[in-house]
């Protein structure tokens, strides 16, 4: 026994089960590519931006580093609030799935 994507009962098509699959894949691959790109950003912050802002001097580092920090931080932070909000939604989408088809795992 089977539910499809809207929760109706579904006994002989395992279509259903094929697009939940295909939903989870989605946001796993989601969460890894934006944990990826949030990690990346985290090194760029300590290991390039960090010496390199420390060999400006005063007036330059007032122009340069608000324009560059600005925009990484901005990707910072959406990398890790879309690998959150990916790996809340797996979760959530995983129990869900569960609970529709009377799953207990544990």
């Amino acid at each position: 026994m089977h539910f499809d994507i809207f929760g109706q009962v579904d006994t002989g098509h395992a279509g259903a089960l094929n697009v939940h699959l295909v939903v989870l894949q989605i946001l796993r691959w989601a969460h890894f590519f934006f944990g990826i790109a949030w990690i990346g950003h985290l090194y760029y912050f300590n290991f390039v931006q960090a010496h390199a802002e420390k060999a400006l001097d005063g007036p330059m580092k007032k122009i340069v580093v608000p324009n560059f920090r600005g925009r990484a931080i901005w990707w910072f932070r959406m990398g890790a609030m879309v690998t959150f909000l990916t790996g809340l939604a797996y979760i959530l989408y995983e129990e869900l799935i569960a609970y529709r088809t009377n799953f207990s795992g544990w």
